[in-house]
């Protein structure tokens, strides 16, 4: 129900096949994106991709992949992005990343968590 087929077949995951696909891989979710499930009919179905995870290309069905330490992906990253440096120490103040669940109350990220 609420699902398009393309030549009958069902729209595949990390696409939308809005009415009139001719194709099934000519609507991929964008980067930055991903959808795991089938028959997908609108763009809205395409998922951020979560925090501390990048969606590297289009037409994912689930994310690339964890951003590493020293690296940070906020929501909807397509790519890891290196941490800001201040001379030879990491910087990791809540004003350059976003780790809502591992921030401790003085704005810092909690040791063994990255953003």
């Amino acid at each position: 129900e609420g699902s398009v087929s393309y030549e009958n077949k069902p729209c595949p995951v990390g696409h939308y096949c809005p009415n009139g696909t001719k194709s099934a891989f000519e609507y991929p979710c964008a980067p930055g994106t991903y959808n795991p499930v089938e028959k997908a009919i609108e763009n809205s179905a395409c998922l951020s991709c979560p925090p501390g995870r990048y969606c590297a290309q289009p037409g994912l069905a689930g994310p690339s992949g964890n951003c590493s330490a020293g690296y940070y992906c906020t929501g909807g990253s397509d790519t890891a992005t290196p941490l800001p440096t201040s001379g030879n120490e990491t910087s990791t103040s809540i004003s350059q990343c976003s780790c809502r669940d591992s921030i401790s109350p003085g704005g810092q990220c909690w040791l063994g968590f990255f953003c």
